[in-house]
């Protein structure tokens, strides 16, 4: 005995080939601020730990806390900053 399914008309035919709605591209703006701005308090203060700069951003006021949230976030841009930097050493081209 065999039994026929029939989809649910609130199905589309192809789901992950359907056109979003949301067309994000790249970072967040905060995001690239944040890393441009750990760039240069990482550049000024040699050696310093990502704490230390949470610090120096919350103290120019560009994380609102040292909440472990705006901590994550930051951790995460630094993380990016990071691949980026070894990204670009890696794959750039010579002169």
């Amino acid at each position: 005995m065999t039994e026929q399914f029939q989809a649910s008309p609130n199905l589309t035919p192809d789901p992950q080939f359907q056109a979003s709605s949301k067309k994000v591209r790249g970072r967040n703006k905060k995001t690239l601020a944040l890393i441009d701005a750990m760039y240069k308090i990482a550049e000024a203060s040699k050696p310093i730990t990502g704490r230390g700069i949470g610090y120096k951003l919350f103290a120019t006021g560009l994380i609102d806390s040292m909440a472990t949230k705006n901590m994550n976030a930051v951790y995460y841009a630094l993380s990016l900053y990071k691949f980026l930097r070894c990204f670009i050493r890696l794959f750039a081209l010579p002169a």
